[in-house]
């Protein structure tokens, strides 16, 4: 859990260093490296979890980097941090 939280802040750090093909490849990282953390979630969960995903999706697409550190700070790693840590997932 800590390994995706810190991901989600160098995602962050790329998002404000415009270093956009580095944001992609990173992305794609972390996407891959939340698969695991899916089957430890209730359909409703892993479900919001795809909508944060899509709508990060639409933020690169658009090259709205202020929404996609938005998404990935207040929703992404709050809703990580509520439901994982609960587990004590690490």
């Amino acid at each position: 859990m800590d390994a995706v939280i810190k991901r989600i802040d160098y995602l962050q750090n790329l998002m404000f260093t415009r270093e956009t093909a580095a944001l992609k490849k990173e992305l794609i990282g972390f996407t891959d490296e939340l698969i695991p953390l899916l089957s430890m979630l209730n359909e409703e969960q892993t479900r919001v979890i795809n909508e944060i995903l899509s709508l990060l999706n639409i933020a690169l697409s658009n090259q709205d980097y202020l929404l996609m550190a938005d998404l990935l700070e207040y929703e992404m790693k709050s809703f990580l941090s509520n439901h994982l840590c609960e587990r004590n997932i690490n």
